[in-house]
Formats: structure tokens, sequence, C-alpha cells
């Protein structure tokens, strides 16, 4: 990506998530790397990792999952239900899943404590 410098500590990280298909940027060869990232990108990530690896099943997304399903973008909701029915993410008390919001640390701790589940 344009906006990943060689100098950059996660510069071969990136290099790799991207040469495995498990990011695919922003548009315009960019990745914005420094930015926080949405609770539906890395659902995306996620998802794909763990498709790749045959970890998880393809789940079809029903627009009665959250109350605010119609704010997960197309790209995303396939790994959204996917992961959903596999236990790994979860909405709010609220039953949102707030797709646009930015992930926090312990969400994202959750999230890969419970991938690591699915790979042993």
């Amino acid at each position: 990506f344009a906006d990943v410098n060689e100098k950059d500590y996660f510069y071969k990280e990136i290099g790799m998530a991207k040469a495995l298909n498990l990011i695919s940027g922003l548009g315009e060869n960019t990745f914005a790397p420094r930015n926080k990232i949405s609770r539906q990108d890395m659902a995306v990530i996620a998802y794909r990792y763990l498709s790749s690896e045959g970890l998880i099943e393809k789940e079809t997304f029903k627009d009665n999952l959250f109350a605010d399903s119609n704010e997960v973008k197309d790209y995303a909701r396939e790994a959204v239900a996917s992961l959903v029915d596999a236990g790994i993410i979860n909405g709010y008390e609220d039953s949102t899943f707030r797709p646009n919001g930015n992930a926090t640390r312990a969400e994202t701790a959750v999230i890969i404590y419970r991938m690591t589940k699915l790979i042993k």
C-alpha cells in the first residue's frame, strides 16, 4: 500500500496479510494503518483468516440479526453473520452491532481469544 512505508514496524505483516487476501485496503492502494478499525472491518479480517483455514462455515446475513443490521455494509455481511453464528463476535445488550463503531482493545482481545479456540 502506498501509505505503508518500508520503515514502519508493521510493514512486513501488512504485506503478508495483503498477499494472503486477509486485507484489501481502502481503495487507491491505501490502507490507513494508523486509523482505528471499525467492528465490521475487524470482522471481515477475522472471517477471511478463519475461512481460509477452513475453520468457519459461511453463513447468510439476516436483516433481523441486529437492530442496526441495515448499517452493516454489503462487503461485511457474510463475515458478520458467520462470526456471530460461530460465537466469535456478538452484538451489544441493546441488540445492536454498531458496525461502524471502532473496535475496542477489549473486544479485539475477546475475538482473538475466541478465534484461538477454533484454531486448536
